[in-house]
């Protein structure tokens, strides 16, 4: 069975897509769930972020699975050679490098047969992931903040999404609807299962009349086609924190650098929360971290 994959995904960059991706996975592995990280970004963030200091540039990264997907045997090897550790218990990535781009673009041959080439690109790693020994609870694809082929294909072959938006930033708004409407045509073209978590609001201050203005945006366009049942808003917001730049400096989780009664940490884990019961993920003992 394919394990539960979550695509995260905007159209604007800065909207706190990795930062979402590194610590949602990193609460997840806290509740017992192995969950691989899959960085389908050039920029690496989750990879700089998420891996091991000798692992942040490995010889065998995405790039190398979506070149070599034709050889089902060659890619169970190197399959096993680009799964790395991370700084959490139970998480592990996939690293992506410079020339994800250019993998990207030679598989684009068509709409068509680009979705299918990286489909099965994505089917075949994940089949040989998904054994006794290497097999996930949980994906997390960490998708370039564009609608090109990678991204595409994450979403095509997902069985959840969620768009994240920077509180205040009517531009993260815009790319909210048009990324929407790239989930719904593919939903209805290609992925009928696919389910839309929502949107989840990131860096909110309730005293900004930016944020406040940007979530009545959001707002009333959940309520438009709320009918439809095709997008929400994420249950809570995530708020800023100064907290959140020293997890991405020390290249550590928000659980690791924030105490359990701030607001930072237990928004997070109200999130990682919701997502276990959104994704039907069977939750096991819960770790804790120590503060670094």
């Amino acid at each position: 069975m394919k394990p539960k994959c979550l695509a995260v995904t905007s159209h604007k960059g800065g909207s706190h897509k990795t930062t979402i991706c590194v610590n949602a996975a990193a609460g997840l592995g806290m509740r017992g769930l192995r969950v691989l990280i899959i960085d389908t970004d050039g920029q690496k963030n989750s990879s700089i972020h998420a891996a091991l200091p000798d692992d942040e540039n490995p010889d065998v990264t995405l790039s190398t699975l979506l070149s070599n997907n034709k050889d089902d045997a060659k890619l169970k090897d190197l399959t096993r050679l680009a799964i790395k550790e991370t700084h959490w218990e139970n998480v592990s990535i996939i690293c992506s490098d410079d020339s994800i781009g250019n993998v990207a673009d030679k598989l684009q041959l068509t709409s068509h047969m680009a979705f299918s080439e990286l489909g099965k690109s994505l089917n075949h790693v994940a089949s040989r992931i998904d054994d006794p020994v290497n097999g996930f609870d949980a994906i997390i694809i960490d998708c370039a903040p564009d609608r090109r082929i990678l991204t595409t294909g994450a979403i095509a072959y997902a069985t959840h999404t969620l768009i994240p938006i920077l509180s205040g930033s009517l531009y993260g708004y815009d790319g909210f609807l048009d990324m929407l409407n790239h989930i719904t045509s593919l939903r209805k073209e290609t992925n009928p299962q696919l389910v839309n978590l929502g949107i989840l609001i990131s860096g909110w201050d309730g005293n900004l009349l930016a944020h406040k203005k940007l979530l009545g945006l959001v707002t009333d366009r959940y309520q438009d086609i709320n009918n439809v049942d095709l997008v929400k808003l994420f249950n809570g917001r995530i708020p800023r924190s100064t907290k959140m730049e020293q997890a991405s400096m020390l290249s550590r989780s928000i659980f690791e650098v924030a105490e359990p009664s701030s607001s930072i940490y237990m928004a997070y884990d109200n999130f990682v929360d919701q997502l276990c019961v959104d994704m039907g993920l069977a939750v096991h003992d819960k770790l804790t971290h120590e503060g670094v």
